[in-house]
C-alpha cells in the first residue's frame, strides 16, 4: 500500500511538473511570436536599445587549451590555501601527509552547513571559471570536478585526508548553483534599470573579464507603441 502511495505521488508529482514545463514553453513561444510580427510602421512600433547578456559558446579549438585552463586554476588553489590555510599549514602541513593522505579518501566531520553552503560555493566558482572560457554545460562539470580531485588530491592532502564529501558535493553541487545563478544574472544584466544590471554583473563577475565567453551587448528591439513597450529577453 505504501508503495501505491509513493507512485501515485511521484507521477502527480511529475505531471505538475511536465504542466509547468509546457507552460513556460508555451509562453516562451508566444513571446517569441509577438516579438517576429511587431508592426516595423513607425507609426505603430518603436526602436529601443536594450542590453543582451549573451554567451558565446567555444569549440574546444577555438579554446585555450583544456589543460591550460586547470593548471591556471591550480596554481590559483595553491595560492588560495598557503594564504588562508598558512598557519594550518605550518602546524600540520608536511610531505609525510602530502604522500600519506592521498590514497586515503574519509567521510569528514565537517558540519552538515559548512558541506552544504561552503562547497557547492566553491563548485560555482569553478563552474563559472570554466564557463567562461566558452566551455558547454557538460564540459564545464567535468573539467570543474577535475579541479576538485586535484585539489582535494594534491593540495589539501598537505594538511588532511580527501574528503568524499567534498569531492562529489563540490562539483555536482556546484554545478547546479552555478547554472542557476547564470540564468539568474542573465535577466539581470537585460535588464533596462542599472541597479539590476549591476546585480547581474555580481552574481556573474566573470562578465567583467576581458576576452571572456560572456558579453553584454547593446541590441535594437522593435516594440509596438500601444504595449507602451515591449521588454523580450533574448537570450
Amino acid at each position: 500500500m505504501e508503495i501505491v502511495k509513493r507512485e501515485h505521488t511521484i507521477s502527480f508529482f511529475l505531471r505538475k511538473l511536465t504542466f509547468l514545463m509546457a507552460g513556460l514553453v508555451a509562453t516562451v513561444s508566444a513571446t517569441e511570436s509577438a516579438d517576429s510580427v511587431l508592426p516595423t510602421d513607425s507609426a505603430l512600433a518603436d526602436t529601443v536599445w536594450r542590453h543582451r547578456a549573451v554567451h558565446l559558446g567555444r569549440t574546444p579549438a577555438q579554446q585555450v587549451p583544456a589543460w591550460q585552463q586547470v593548471a591556471l586554476l591550480y596554481g590559483g588553489q595553491w595560492a588560495y590555501y598557503l594564504t588562508f590555510q598558512g598557519e594550518n599549514v605550518r602546524k600540520n602541513g608536511s610531505f609525510h601527509n602530502w604522500y600519506t593522505n592521498m590514497p586515503s579518501p574519509h567521510f569528514d566531520k565537517d558540519s552538515y552547513d559548512f558541506n552544504l553552503i561552503m562547497h557547492s560555493g566553491t563548485g560555482a566558482l569553478y563552474y563559472g571559471y570554466y564557463r567562461a572560457y566558452g566551455n558547454s554545460l557538460g564540459r564545464s562539470l567535468a573539467l570543474s570536478t577535475a579541479s576538485v580531485l586535484l585539489f582535494e588530491f594534491t593540495v589539501e592532502s598537505v594538511t588532511e585526508r580527501p574528503s568524499f564529501q567534498d569531492i562529489y558535493q563540490t562539483p555536482i553541487l556546484g554545478a547546479l548553483v552555478g547554472m542557476s545563478v547564470e540564468q539568474l544574472s542573465l535577466r539581470c544584466l537585460s535588464s533596462s534599470w542599472k541597479g539590476v544590471r549591476g546585480l547581474g554583473y555580481l552574481l556573474n563577475p566573470y562578465t567583467m573579464v576581458p576576452g571572456s565567453a560572456w558579453q553584454v551587448k547593446l541590441v535594437p528591439v522593435v516594440t509596438p507603441k500601444s504595449a507602451g513597450g515591449h521588454l523580450a529577453l533574448q537570450l
